[in-house]
């Protein structure tokens, strides 16, 4: 879930919570709870980027906490405020802070999801379903996440924080055969992944290029 507006999320953490969606999420409950009289999200965000917060990040490696960054939906925002199509400069520097610190919880070894979100707060908006899934891969991509492990990120560490690892996730006997054949190698990048030969759900082909 989110972290909740008044509480530190290592207290978040240290009171069971299993996932984290957004890097929002941190940033605006960090926040909530500096001194007054501190330029709050900057320096949320200087606090979530600097070495005092290992031990938050480490409490989230350690009780497995999976966090869901939603990179996606930074830049959808900012061009809906900016009513265009252009991301805003002010915009810029925190769409790339939300990077860094993405890339600072996968090296701590908290374990991330692969998600999107489709809000603005009052005014609701859709991400095309699938491209936006993309997308955000790509974005993990440029935040320093190695093209091998965005497949994990997007499978197996889905299954694994549903309990479901034993089943889907992984393709090996016995599991559910969900899978999708690609035209390109997953460990060229991120666009790799987009570049879908076949869709098979249940063993069964759902879709394939015919344009080949």
């Amino acid at each position: 879930g989110h972290i909740p507006l008044g509480m530190h999320p290592l207290m978040a953490c240290q009171a069971g919570m299993d996932g984290v969606e957004h890097i929002g999420s941190l940033v605006e409950a960090l926040a909530s709870v500096l001194p007054d009289g501190s330029n709050s999200t900057d320096d949320a965000v200087r606090y979530l980027l600097s070495d005092t917060t290992n031990r938050m990040y480490n409490c989230f490696s350690r009780n497995g906490v999976y966090v869901t960054p939603t990179l996606t939906i930074y830049p959808a925002i900012a061009r809906r405020r900016a009513g265009g199509d252009e991301i805003p400069a002010e915009f810029v520097a925190m769409i790339q802070a939300i990077k860094d610190i993405t890339k600072k919880l996968y090296d701590a070894r908290v374990p991330l999801l692969a998600g999107t979100d489709t809000t603005d707060l009052t005014e609701s908006f859709e991400l095309q379903p699938g491209a936006a899934l993309h997308n955000e891969l790509t974005m993990l991509e440029a935040a320093g996440i190695p093209p091998a492990e965005l497949i994990e990120i997007a499978s197996l560490n889905a299954a694994r924080f549903v309990g479901k690892e034993s089943e889907s996730g992984t393709i090996a006997a016995g599991m559910a055969a969900d899978f999708i054949l690609l035209d390109s190698d997953p460990a060229s990048g991120a666009a790799a992944l987009a570049d879908i030969y076949a869709v098979y759900r249940g063993g069964q082909r759902v879709y394939a290029r015919t344009d080949l």
